[in-house]
């Protein structure tokens, strides 16, 4: 009698069929989070309506019981949680106004005194969208409220232009009265010693005079301090307006400063003009395109047109 040897035979998973688990595996998984993140939108959508919606009544019912005069603060109006609500008003105008938005992650919503329903977006000034505000610091930025503030240097007459600007209406213009170095000054803004700010200026001035972009800075007295300097590009056209920029840290004992533009001597003349428009200067080492109080978005934190603004930011 003969005895055989019985073979087991084994089936395994091949490559292909593994691969399909795989990718089946892999489409669940990426339905399972788009899903997710649906629902996680949705309720920092939600919550941001119904934390706006709640603000903006509790503010409108401090307003009925105080002589139609919107609160200073969220928390006069009984507010005690402000995480994400911004809040601004404005008593000393009429219609008098106020503002609120309400930012959850990526989405923000609003409510003012002249748009009443939840909206989506941010107000006037306001950080929105995960996006935080920032602010220009120069006033009169764009000489649409004249040449206030600004001041020239000796071999230099400063003339206001109503039409003609890059931003608004308006811009500014120096004309040398003799072939010395010359600047234009802006108004004095405070500043926070040790911190970077960086300024933008357009300018428009003869072919091949090197400009300088300078901050001067101010301590506590008013003294001034070591200004510090930037050299810029030359003018590749003297009727073009180019954009300038500069960054700088301010000296340990600085609380104030300008932002100035100083034009060389090189090829200069009596007679040549020197315009300048849209000045912005903003804390950090980021230089941004220009914007005011005019621009979308953007609100003045005082006089229109004279005063620092604040808003989203924008690409240089």
């Amino acid at each position: 009698m003969q005895w055989g040897l019985k073979q087991n035979s084994r089936s395994g998973f091949t490559i292909v069929e593994l691969l399909i688990v795989v990718v089946v595996i892999a489409i669940l998984a990426a339905i399972t989070i788009v899903a997710y993140n649906g629902i996680q939108n949705r309720a920092k959508q939600s919550a941001a309506q119904s934390a706006v919606s709640q603000a903006s009544k509790k503010v409108l019912a401090y307003a009925v019981d105080n002589a139609d005069q919107y609160p200073p603060d969220l928390a006069a109006a009984g507010i005690t949680n402000t995480t994400g609500l911004q809040y601004s008003y404005n008593n000393s105008v009429t219609p008098r106004t106020y503002g609120i938005t309400a930012t959850n992650g990526a989405f923000s919503y609003y409510i003012s005194s002249a748009s009443p329903q939840v909206t989506a977006g941010g107000y006037s000034g306001h950080s929105q969208g995960g996006v935080a505000a920032i602010k220009n610091l120069i006033t009169n930025p764009s000489f649409e409220a004249g040449a206030s503030g600004w001041s020239p240097s000796g071999n230099i007459t400063l003339s206001h232009q109503a039409s003609g600007g890059l931003y608004g209406a308006a811009f500014h213009r120096g004309t040398r009265t003799s072939t010395a170095a010359i600047g234009i000054y802006s108004p004095q803004f405070a500043i926070e010693s040790g911190e970077t700010y960086t300024g933008r200026m357009s300018a428009r001035y003869i072919t091949n005079q090197a400009a300088n972009l300078r901050f001067q800075w101010y301590n506590s007295s008013g003294t001034v301090l070591t200004p510090s300097t930037g050299s810029t590009s030359a003018s590749a056209n003297g009727s073009a307006w180019q954009t300038l920029t500069y960054t700088a840290t301010a000296p340990a004992d600085a609380v104030a400063a300008r932002f100035d533009i100083v034009l060389g001597t090189t090829g200069s003349a009596a007679g040549d003009n020197l315009d300048i428009d849209g000045s912005m200067v903003v804390k950090g080492a980021n230089a941004y395109g220009y914007a005011d109080g005019n621009t979308a978005a953007w609100a003045w934190d005082g006089a229109v047109n004279a005063s620092s603004s604040t808003g989203p930011p924008t690409q240089l």
